[in-house]
């Protein structure tokens, strides 16, 4: 091409070309990942060594219970001993953060309470499978009329059998007597003793029409009056026990003989009861058995309308002889007669009290 056209050309080109200008560029910010949300603490889990294994008791007699976690809620009941355990379900603050502990106890008391007045209970003694039905075929051995109630030392039945019902009971009146005189004044150990141990009517019903002011049916309803205040619902017509009428179902019997360790003269009726192979009515009864000393109760015997009834404390294998750590044991049979049911109550007795009878010792 000629010089002078391809420089025309040059120059059309410069021409209709745009003009290109340089702009500064913003530099890109470094992307950055969001904060991640915080998480949330889990809230705070109320909890009391209770809880561990079930079960609690009061460090005082009488600390109330209430209708939920806070003592501004309504209705307080009293826990009704510090020597009765209930059963642990659960725990909750209160709006001040206490922690409150939710108890259930034998009678059907039950309700908040706050956790610093609780301390936990041990589990409750379980018998072996071998001794538990040992003790119900016993019971059922002395037909329907009879009951068999075993309790530990906190209140928690370790064996029941046979009829809830109220039966005679005998005998073992005299321990309501004896418990409604200790709650006016002191009894003589030697007094006590000699009501107790050879089960003398006269003296009992002696001691009974005294507690009622000199009246016989006063004295009756003063022990019914002092048993209720433990907790117990017996009905009784004299202080002996020779009526057939005085009446109470194995368990009442079990809440007098577990109640009653609370009060000032526990430890004279205690140390008045007949003692297995050793002493009283039950001297001839248990002896070379693993029962004998270990048993300490009242019997009752009623032979016109058949009764037989042995009720107190037992100790198994092992644990020892104080009062703190007995169980408590009632036996009742009706219509069947004494002879009888003797020989099966000391079975049991001895069952009970054998080396093996319950899973941990």
């Amino acid at each position: 091409m000629p010089n002078r056209m391809r420089t025309a050309l040059v120059a059309v080109l410069a021409t209709a070309a745009p003009a290109v200008t340089a702009v500064a560029q913003e530099p890109t910010p470094p992307v950055t990942a969001p904060a991640p949300a915080p998480v949330p603490l889990p809230a705070p889990v109320a909890d009391h060594p209770a809880l561990a294994d079930g079960w609690a008791r009061a460090l005082t007699a009488g600390e109330p219970l209430y209708t939920a976690p806070g003592a501004a809620t309504t209705a307080p009941r009293p826990i009704p001993s510090a020597s009765i355990a209930g059963r642990a379900l659960g725990a909750a603050f209160d709006d001040a953060g206490e922690v409150w502990v939710r108890v259930t106890f034998p009678g059907k008391v039950s309700g908040w309470a706050p956790g610093a007045a609780l301390v936990a209970a041990p589990p409750p003694p379980e018998l072996t499978e071998p001794t538990r039905r040992a003790l119900v075929r016993a019971t059922a051995s002395l037909g329907p009329a009879s009951a068999l109630v075993v309790r530990d030392r906190f209140g928690r039945t370790v064996f029941a059998a046979g009829t809830t019902a109220p039966l005679s009971i005998a005998s073992v009146t005299k321990l309501a007597t004896v418990t409604a005189a200790l709650a006016l004044q002191p009894v003589p150990l030697r007094a006590a003793r000699a009501i107790l141990g050879p089960s003398d009517n006269e003296r009992a019903q002696a001691l009974s029409t005294r507690v009622g002011g000199g009246s016989a049916r006063l004295g009756a309803r003063r022990a019914v009056e002092t048993a209720a205040a433990l907790g117990a619902d017996l009905r009784l017509v004299d202080g002996s026990g020779l009526s057939p009428a005085n009446r109470a179902s194995a368990g009442e019997i079990a809440d007098l003989l577990l109640a009653v360790r609370d009060t000032p003269g526990f430890r004279t009726l205690f140390r008045a009861m007949p003692v297995a192979g050793r002493s009283g009515t039950l001297e001839d009864r248990m002896g070379g058995t693993t029962a004998e000393g270990r048993l300490r109760a009242k019997t009752g015997t009623l032979f016109d309308d058949p009764t037989s009834s042995l009720a107190g404390y037992i100790w198994p294998h092992g644990a020892g002889l104080s009062p703190e750590r007995a169980l408590v044991f009632v036996a009742l049979e009706n219509r069947v007669s004494p002879y009888r049911a003797r020989p099966v109550q000391d079975a049991i007795a001895a069952r009970l009290t054998a080396p093996g009878a319950f899973l941990a010792e």
